[in-house]
C-alpha cells in the first residue's frame, strides 16, 4: 500500500514541471512576436538621422588640376523610411557617394576661387543616395575648389643615398640611373618648384662589386597633388679595384717679366695617386700640368714657391705632389 502510494507521488512532480516549461515557452514566443511586430511597425514610420558617407570626385576640367584637398566623407541628416534608413545604416562605411562637381550649383568668392554650398544642392545629394529619402542637412557646409594651370615639364633624377666602399674599391664611372628623367605633371604652383626627383633613400656598405638595384622615386607626400610618368628607377653603380700609382711631371713658371730667367730645383715633381685598374694603362705624364706663379711679392720676398697642379685626369683621385715646393734662381 505505501509503496504504491510513494510511486505515484513520484509521478506528480516531472508533470508540472513540463507544464511550466510550456507556458514559459508560449510567454518568450509571444514575447518575440510582440516585439517583431512592434519593431515592423515602427520601421514603417518616417524617420531622421545622420549617416557618415564616403565621398569620390569626377568632373574636373581637363586642363586644370585641383590644388587643394577636398573631404572624403561628409555628415548628412537623412529622413526617410525606416526599412530604407536602416538599410543604410547596416551598410556602415561601405556607404559611397561618387560626387560629379560638374553637375553642383557652384560660385566665385572675392579672390575668384570656386566654391559649392552642399546645402544648396541638397536636391543632388539625395538623388545620389535614391529617391527612397531625404537630405536634409550636409557636414562640411561648404566645398572649397582652388584650380591651377596644369603643366608638364622633365626634371633629373638624383641618387639619395651613401655609399662605403671595401679596402681599394670605388667608382669605376658615375652612377647610372636609368631613365635619368622623368616627367611630372600637375598644378603651376607645385611643379615651378621642383628642380629634380630624388630616389628613396639606399645605405650601402662594403660595396666591392657592381652593384644595381630598383628604387622607387621619392614623391613628395604633402605636395602629392603632382603626377609622375614612372615611379621607378634602376640604379647601377660600377665598382673596381683600385691601386696607387705616380708620373715624374714637369713644372712651368708663369713668368710676367721678360727680364726674368727663372730656373727651378727640381725642375719636376711626383704626382701620386689612385687609378682604376681599367684606367691605370690611360695616363700619361702629359696628362697633367703643374706650374709656380711668379708674383712679385713671391720673387722678392720668397726662397721656394707652390707648386700648383693645373690639370689632371677626371678618374684619378687623392692626388699628391712632392715636393710640393720648389727652390728658384733667377737671371737677370
Amino acid at each position: 500500500m505505501n509503496a504504491r502510494d510513494n510511486k505515484g507521488k513520484s509521478n506528480k512532480p516531472p508533470a508540472k514541471k513540463g507544464r511550466l516549461n510550456r507556458q514559459m515557452y508560449v510567454f518568450v514566443s509571444c514575447l518575440l512576436l510582440s516585439a517583431l511586430f512592434w519593431l515592423l511597425i515602427t520601421l514603417s514610420n518616417n524617420f531622421t538621422t545622420r549617416l557618415t558617407v564616403g565621398l569620390t570626385y569626377e568632373g574636373l576640367p581637363e586642363d586644370k588640376v585641383l590644388v587643394n584637398k577636398l573631404p572624403d566623407r561628409a555628415e548628412m541628416e537623412v529622413y526617410g523610411n525606416g526599412f530604407d534608413l536602416l538599410g543604410m545604416v547596416m551598410r556602415g562605411s561601405l556607404l559611397k557617394m561618387n560626387i560629379d562637381l560638374g553637375r553642383m550649383r557652384a560660385g566665385r568668392d572675392e579672390r575668384g576661387h570656386m566654391y559649392i554650398l552642399t546645402n544648396a544642392n541638397l536636391t543632388y545629394f539625395s538623388y545620389l543616395l535614391g529617391d527612397q529619402v531625404r537630405v536634409s542637412d550636409v557636414k562640411p557646409d561648404s566645398l572649397r575648389l582652388r584650380y591651377d594651370v596644369r603643366i608638364s615639364k622633365k626634371v633629373p633624377i638624383r641618387f639619395n643615398g651613401n655609399i662605403r666602399f671595401r679596402k681599394q674599391f670605388q667608382l669605376k664611372d658615375e652612377l647610372i640611373i636609368q631613365p635619368d628623367s622623368i616627367v611630372i605633371s600637375g598644378p603651376n604652383v607645385v611643379i615651378a618648384g621642383i628642380t629634380e626627383m630624388l630616389t628613396e633613400k639606399l645605405m650601402l656598405d662594403d660595396v666591392h662589386e657592381t652593384y644595381s638595384h630598383v628604387l622607387s622615386v621619392h614623391v613628395d607626400s604633402v605636395n602629392g597633388t603632382y603626377e609622375v610618368s614612372q615611379r621607378q628607377v634602376k640604379v647601377e653603380i660600377p665598382v673596381e679595384s683600385f691601386t696607387e700609382d705616380s708620373r715624374m711631371v714637369a713644372v712651368r713658371s708663369q713668368q710676367k717679366a721678360d727680364s726674368v730667367n727663372l730656373r727651378l730645383f727640381p725642375d719636376s715633381i711626383r704626382v701620386t695617386y689612385l687609378v682604376g685598374l681599367s684606367h691605370m694603362d690611360e695616363i700619361r705624364s702629359e696628362d697633367f700640368e703643374a706650374i709656380v706663379d711668379l708674383g712679385t711679392q713671391a720673387l722678392t720676398e720668397n726662397k721656394t714657391l707652390k707648386v700648383t697642379l693645373e690639370k689632371s685626369p677626371d678618374f684619378i683621385r687623392s692626388v699628391r705632389i712632392q715636393p710640393a715646393r720648389v727652390e728658384f734662381l733667377i737671371r737677370k
